[in-house]
């Protein structure tokens, strides 16, 4: 919501592949007239947003070209990070940090009871400090560790020149919704929702007044 607003009027936006990163952003960017988002049509596929944004900043020519990746995404084409510090792009990538592959997290804590296998660093994933390897391809860094920095840390970011890494800590714990999830049956059964069914579930004749309606 604090980049829709702070973003220049014909800058462009590029979301991760999947997690918070892809859906949170999709579900809170409020687009202004001139604004491009480019979003993955494979999703789910990590690794999308650090290389994706790059490309995007050398078709812009210049405009300011903002990215989205998730902490755990940006790790599969980190190396990339050389070619924004070789071509001096203006992209300001925030990491959306977790503490690990968020979705995964998830997923193992509500369908395998919490038995979690490399998702966080509880679990064996260790990630690294993006800040201290931003530094290492000489790119300037930047955290945000509470809300209560957000906005101007955010437009700081946004004002400096040449490529910058925002690394924004957020709760591991946080979910996206309403999202596309299935529906653990009774007898175990896994069954995936239509679209217009989204978690959390509504009562069933909520649901069916809704639709009715």
């Amino acid at each position: 919501d604090i980049l829709s607003e702070l973003m220049d009027n014909d800058a462009i936006l590029v979301p991760g592949s999947s997690g918070a990163c892809a859906e949170i952003t999709m579900q809170a960017v409020k687009v202004k007239k001139g604004q491009r988002i480019l979003n993955t049509p494979g999703l789910g596929a990590m690794g999308f947003g650090l290389p994706a944004t790059i490309g995007a900043s050398i078709a812009a020519g210049g405009k300011q070209t903002v990215g989205i990746v998730g902490d755990g995404g940006v790790q599969m084409n980190i190396q990339e990070l050389q070619t924004l510090a070789r071509l001096k792009l203006p992209v300001k990538l925030f990491v959306l940090n977790n503490f690990g592959y968020g979705s995964i997290y998830h997923m193992q804590k509500n369908r395998f009871a919490g038995n979690l296998v490399a998702c966080n660093a509880a679990s064996g994933l260790e990630l690294p400090d993006i800040c201290k390897l931003a530094e290492v391809y000489g790119i300037r860094a930047v955290r945000i560790e509470n809300p209560g920095e957000l906005k101007h840390k955010a437009e700081e970011v946004l004002n400096c020149r040449g490529p910058v890494i925002c690394d924004v800590m957020v709760d591991p714990e946080g979910v996206t919704a309403p999202r596309l999830a299935s529906e653990v049956l009774p007898d175990g059964k896994i069954v995936s929702k239509p679209m217009e069914d989204l978690a959390p579930f509504l009562d069933r004749d909520e649901f069916n007044e809704n639709m009715r309606d």
